[in-house]
């Protein structure tokens, strides 16, 4: 299955796996998630809400995604309050 919704994609070492986060939905929230490229499976990580004022473009939109490198064994999630 590829990829389909917009974001931020981050991918990881080796490859094989992106981190994305997607624009907000009809609940104006955004989804966290890892991707497997040659699989195409979806893993979810979470969800963060996002205020109305912010947009695409606003520069705070994005749910920031961090990765610790170089094994990529934890994740965080920061959102504008």
């Amino acid at each position: 299955m590829p990829m389909t919704e917009n974001g931020h994609c981050t991918y990881l070492p080796g490859g094989e796996w992106i981190l994305n986060d997607t624009y907000p939905d009809e609940h104006r929230n955004q989804h966290v998630h890892l991707y497997h490229v040659a699989t195409g499976r979806r893993v979810p990580l979470g969800q963060c809400f996002s205020a109305p004022e912010y947009t695409p473009h606003s520069g705070s939109a994005e749910a920031n995604r961090r990765s610790t490198l170089p094994v990529m064994r934890e994740t965080a999630l920061s959102q504008p309050l």
